[in-house]
């Protein structure tokens, strides 16, 4: 490979770089604006139809953008060229680079439903629009009559295709190879990415179980719930077996939906989660399609992170409120090992009524309180507490417990929605359903690149 060649595969990339940092402060600004998704603004409108159109621009313009980086190359940028070049794809487009990369960007927002994506590639298009109105005067000037008959037969962004097409194959061919290199170039970059992101996630669930001891040598009597409240007696008596070994950790997978907006088509997610009784803590893992996130406490430290493609960082929250908000969480969670929420230096119960109890837990100088709700059978069927949102809003927040189901002799909820009580209404966000659950292994489950 020439340097030419290598010379047309860097410089996009290089360009790639700045369109993704484009598009991720769009993604975050869109965010912290509260910006709706296009799912959101356009309800009646299937989700695969902005997706299939966002697919359909960028096979049709990042081949366009790769063309004007190739020929650009070839004749130099503006003000360095003595000859006005008008071959190649500068024969079908005078500004193929601008409308390729205000096409690619929109084409990428309409792919992830973002709003801010797309009103960012629009916003990128009318700055370039003036930027090349300041070009032709330019132009004008060095070329005079050869760039006005260039003009007038050639458009100043949309080419034509169909003779785009049938007269410059061999360019076309040239422009399809590169393109495929660099996609495979991208393709690696995201799988590596995803790589690393998981290898990340396997060494924090490491230091999650190192952190909290063995417990399992404690075993449930009946006389320890004597002086709790009704309900939550009733709760331990229809959960709990006597003699029942004490849980130390507990890792699981599960699917189910997920939504960010109240107003968003659910998505599908997956996720795996890792807990740890004796010293509270969590590390949760989710995927829905484009983005994952990575949720966790443990060592009185909260941390949320959310990705794009596992590769481009969309956000980083950590702090004092999330600190109080990921442990609310890991209480909220705990009906799924019942034993962490017998009575002890940790947890302490109030009674309200009796089908209600209020818990409180108290972690490295961190202490929150939630209510749990039982029906008669002993089920707790429903949690409330205040939380964080978004880091700011101090809200009404809980969940809804159903499917209750044995296992290892311990009574559980495999079906969890959690909920947001917001002056608005309800907005219930997440929708889980387990498929796995094993007690007391404090280990990963296995990924195929465990045993590279």
């Amino acid at each position: 490979m020439n340097k030419k060649e290598l010379k047309f595969i860097f410089a996009p990339v290089g360009v790639a770089i700045g369109i993704t940092v484009f598009i991720t402060l769009s993604v975050l600004i869109s965010n912290k604006l509260h910006i709706q998704k296009l799912s959101e603004l356009l309800p009646f409108l299937p989700n695969y139809i902005p997706v299939s159109i966002g697919i359909g621009i960028l096979l049709l313009f990042f081949p366009i953008f790769i063309a004007g980086i190739y020929y650009l190359n070839r004749r130099g940028a503006v003000g360095q060229s003595d000859t006005l070049r008008t071959n190649g794809i500068y024969k079908y487009t005078r500004n193929p680079m601008y409308i390729g990369i205000s096409m690619v960007i929109i084409g990428i927002g309409l792919l992830l439903l973002n709003t801010g994506v797309v009103l960012g590639g629009i916003v990128w298009f009318i700055i370039t629009f003036f930027q090349c109105k300041r070009e032709e005067k330019e132009l004008l000037e060095r070329f005079g009559k050869e760039y006005v008959n260039y003009k007038k037969r050639t458009p100043m962004f949309l080419p034509n295709i169909i003779n785009f097409v049938n007269k410059d194959l061999n360019m076309l061919r040239k422009i399809l190879k590169f393109t495929a290199i660099i996609i495979v170039i991208l393709v690696i970059a995201i799988f590596i990415g995803e790589i690393i992101s998981k290898l990340q996630f396997a060494k924090e669930i490491e230091t999650l179980f190192s952190l909290s001891g063995n417990i399992s040598n404690q075993a449930y009597n009946p006389t320890q719930i004597e002086d709790l409240p009704t309900p939550v007696k009733r709760y331990f008596n229809y959960s709990l077996n006597e003699g029942q070994k004490y849980i130390s950790y507990l890792r699981l997978k599960h699917g189910g939906k997920f939504r960010t907006q109240p107003n968003q088509k659910w998505m599908t997610i997956k996720g795996e989660e890792y807990f740890t009784a004796e010293k509270p803590g969590f590390v949760w893992f989710g995927k829905v399609p484009l983005v994952s996130a990575k949720d966790s406490y443990y060592n009185g430290e909260g941390n949320l992170k959310i990705k794009l493609l596992s590769t481009i960082k969309l956000a980083d929250a950590k702090g004092k409120e999330f600190d109080q908000g990921e442990i609310i969480r890991w209480l909220a969670e705990a009906p799924l090992f019942p034993t962490a929420l017998l009575p002890s230096e940790k947890i302490k119960w109030e009674p309200i009524d009796n089908n209600s109890s209020k818990a409180i837990l108290t972690d490295k100088n961190i202490t929150v309180e939630g209510i749990f709700h039982f029906n008669e059978q002993g089920q707790i069927i429903e949690f409330n507490a205040k939380r964080y949102k978004d880091g700011d809003a101090f809200e009404d927040w809980g969940g809804y417990y159903r499917d209750y189901r044995e296992i290892d002799g311990i009574k559980i909820p495999f079906s969890i929605e959690v909920v947001w009580h917001l002056e608005a209404g309800d907005f219930s966000y997440a929708k889980f359903n387990i498929e796995e659950i094993e007690y007391n292994k404090p280990l990963k489950f296995e990924q195929f690149y465990d045993k590279l």
